[in-house]
C-alpha cells in the first residue's frame, strides 16, 4: 500500500511539473524495492518524465532480480519502455514457453527483420501482436504481396478496426501503392466518419506523408470521439512536437501513461521530445 501511495505521489509531481522533486522520490523507490514490476513502474514514470538515469537504475535491479515465471510480462514491460535489447535478454533466459511473438517483436525492434519473421514463424499459434509484427518484418525484408495479403485479415483475428486499418495503410505505403492507401481510407471514412478509429487511422496515414497539418485535425476528431484513443493521442503529439509544442506532448504522454502504464506510445512521445529538443 505505501508503494502505490508512493508511485500515485511521484505521477502527481511529475504531472504538476516537479520533476526534480519526482526523480528523488523514484531514486527512492528504486533503492528499497525489490518488485520487478513496481521497478517496472518506477523507469516508465522516469522514461515518461525524461529522466535517464532513473530508467537506467531501475533496468539494472530488474536484471538481477529473479523473475520467476513473469519474465514474459518483465520482458513486454522493458519493450514499452523502449529497452529491446535487455527485454531480449529476459526472454531468452527464461525458460517460458509461448514467447515466440513477443521474441520477434523485440527482434523487429533492434532491426533484425530475418530473424524475427523466423521467431514468428516458429511460434505454433501466433497472437495478433505476432501476426503485425510479422506483416511489418515481411514489408521490411521487401515481400510487399505477402505482407498486404496478411495485414488485410487481421480483424478476422481480433484486431480493432484501428489497429487492422494501420498494418494494412503502412503495408500498402511500404509497397509504394499510397493511392490504394488512400482509398481504403476514404471508404472507412465514408463508412463512418465520426469514428475514433477511422479519423485515428487518417491521422496515422497523413502524419506518415508528412502532412503534419492535415493528421493534427483528423488526430483531435478522434480524440474528441474518444478521449482515450491512444493511437490519436500519440499522433497527435507528435504533431505537437513538430510544432515545437514539446511542452503539450509531455502533457499527452502523460495522459497515456496514466491510462495505460507503461504504454510504449508514452515512450515513443518522449523519446520523440528528447530528440528534437536536443537538436534545437
Amino acid at each position: 500500500m505505501e508503494k502505490n501511495a508512493a508511485l500515485k505521489g511521484i505521477e502527481a509531481k511529475i504531472i504538476e511539473g516537479r520533476t526534480e522533486e519526482a526523480f528523488l522520490m523514484i531514486s527512492e523507490l528504486i533503492s528499497c524495492s525489490d518488485d520487478p514490476f513496481t521497478l517496472l513502474t518506477c523507469a516508465s514514470l522516469s522514461s515518461t518524465a525524461g529522466h535517464r538515469g532513473g530508467v537506467k537504475a531501475a533496468v539494472s535491479k530488474i536484471l538481477r532480480t529473479p523473475l520467476g515465471g513473469r519474465a514474459a510480462e518483465v520482458a513486454a514491460g522493458l519493450a514499452g519502455i523502449g529497452c529491446f535489447s535487455e527485454a531480449l535478454d529476459v526472454i531468452r533466459s527464461s525458460n517460458e514457453k509461448g514467447c515466440a511473438s513477443l521474441e520477434a517483436s523485440l527482434l523487429l525492434a533492434l532491426g533484425r527483420c530475418g530473424e524475427a519473421l523466423e521467431a514468428a514463424d516458429r511460434a505454433s499459434e501466433l497472437s495478433l501482436p505476432g501476426r503485425i509484427v510479422r506483416v511489418e518484418a515481411l514489408s521490411a525484408l521487401g515481400r510487399h504481396d505477402e505482407a498486404v495479403r496478411i495485414a488485410k485479415d487481421l480483424e478476422a483475428y481480433g484486431a480493432t478496426a484501428y489497429e487492422a486499418g494501420r498494418c494494412y495503410c503502412a503495408a500498402l505505403l511500404s509497397a509504394d501503392r499510397p493511392k490504394d492507401a488512400k482509398n481504403y481510407l476514404s471508404e472507412m471514412l465514408k463508412a463512418d466518419k465520426n469514428s475514433a478509429d477511422y479519423n485515428a487511422l487518417a491521422a496515422y496515414v497523413f502524419w506518415v506523408q508528412g502532412k503534419t497539418t492535415a493528421a493534427a485535425s483528423y488526430a483531435a476528431k478522434a480524440v474528441q470521439a474518444d478521449n482515450g484513443h491512444t493511437g490519436a493521442m500519440e499522433t497527435l503529439a507528435l504533431c505537437m512536437i513538430d510544432k515545437g509544442r514539446y511542452r503539450d506532448a509531455k502533457i499527452v504522454a502523460g495522459a497515456i501513461n496514466e491510462k495505460s502504464p507503461g504504454n510504449p506510445a508514452a515512450h515513443r512521445i518522449i523519446e520523440a521530445c528528447i530528440a528534437r529538443e536536443s537538436a534545437v
